[in-house]
């Protein structure tokens, strides 16, 4: 009978057989089914895991262990034991095939080592190529595609801008020189110091609100402001005349910052340099009087002290010059005081000089 030879650590519980002392036989070892076994070459534990197959106690059958199939007159041997097993009993075959399908401690270390080995192996060869064979980067790649399909960006408009076009975009550029070198210009100080001197009267009647000064002092600030709101309306309209022409007299100057009424000009009004610097005067000043022209609306509408103030027949004669300048100054042709028009039409402010209005500021 052929004894079964155990791998590693899976081995079945054992007992010594102790032959007589006359014996001159070796010891043996009898298994727990019965049979003989091998005795282990080295010290092993016997196992309290595996326990022999036997007949009232045989393993449950899986597609890798079928249940095995009796023959006439004896128990079949299971599917896929050795032949060179013989026949055996099925104590015997139980006992030979209870280590099948398992995998011993030494071999899982095995396995973890090449695991590791791989892992350790695959992230050095990824460090490898991205440092040493990697190709140096070309800028995006090019997109040959089809640019009807959704999803792709359509082609860059290379349509070209028309003469009209072209001469907006011209226009538009020569009004914004001429607005920022208007600035050294003594017409543009001109006005500046009226709409300062506003200012100023304006904050002193609010500020004189909030304290809650007495009701004639309050009167009087706003009768100061009512003078300098008509003055500097009144300068504002000085810049005007200015910077006007009689040849763009039947031209209306536009919204800058309005693309579509620029191109609703001519193409003999876009290069106009006479309407080019009346434009940029009209630009300039609405983006500084909209206070001004706010004020009647604004402020003396809904503030009490300022309407009696201005409604009333005391106060009046305190800005009725500056109210008559102003009105004289919007007929036709305007009547503007020879000296004020000698001033704003006179050289601009050198590097050295200091307009007026910038004292003012202090």
């Amino acid at each position: 009978m052929v004894v079964p030879n155990y791998d590693d650590e899976v081995i079945e519980d054992y007992d010594e057989v102790v032959p007589s002392e006359d014996s001159a036989r070796k010891p043996k070892v009898a298994s727990a089914t019965g049979g003989p076994v091998q005795r282990p070459t080295r010290e092993i534990k016997p196992s309290d895991k595996l326990k022999p197959g036997s007949a009232g106690n045989q393993r449950p059958a899986t597609s890798m262990n079928p249940s095995p199939k009796p023959k006439s007159g004896a128990a079949a041997r299971p599917a896929g034991i050795d032949p060179a097993l013989g026949d055996l009993s099925p104590e015997e075959m139980a006992a030979a095939t209870a280590g099948k399908g398992k995998i011993t401690h030494s071999q899982a270390k095995l396995i973890w080592i090449i695991c590791i080995g791989v892992c350790v192996l695959g992230v050095g060869a990824v460090a490898v190529h991205y440092f040493f064979f990697r190709e140096p980067a070309s800028g995006p790649v090019a997109n040959n595609g089809p640019v009807n399909r959704p999803g792709l960006v359509p082609p860059k408009n290379t349509t070209e801008k028309t003469p009209h076009e072209k001469r907006a975009d011209t226009f538009v550029i020569f009004v914004g020189q001429a607005m920022q070198k208007m600035n050294r210009s003594r017409a543009w100080d001109f006005f500046m110091v009226g709409k300062l001197k506003f200012q100023n009267s304006l904050d002193a009647a609010m500020d004189a609100k909030k304290k809650e000064a007495p009701q004639e002092e309050q009167e009087r600030l706003w009768a100061e402001t009512i003078k300098a709101w008509y003055e500097a309306k009144y300068r504002a309209a000085v810049v005007r005349t200015v910077y006007w022409d009689p040849s763009i007299e039947d031209l209306l100057t536009v919204n800058i910052s309005d693309r579509k009424e620029v191109l609703g000009l001519r193409d003999q009004d876009l290069e106009n340099e006479k309407f080019q610097i009346y434009q940029a005067a009209i630009s300039k000043l609405d983006q500084q009087t909209a206070g001004i022209q706010k004020f009647q609306t604004d402020v003396i509408k809904y503030d009490l002290v300022a309407g009696k103030v201005y409604g009333s027949e005391k106060w009046p004669p305190t800005w009725e010059n500056e109210k008559k300048k102003w009105n004289a100054a919007g007929d036709s042709p305007p009547n503007i005081p020879q000296e004020d028009l000698d001033f704003c039409k006179g050289p601009n402010y050198g590097d050295g000089e200091k307009p007026e209005y910038e004292k003012m500021q202090g």
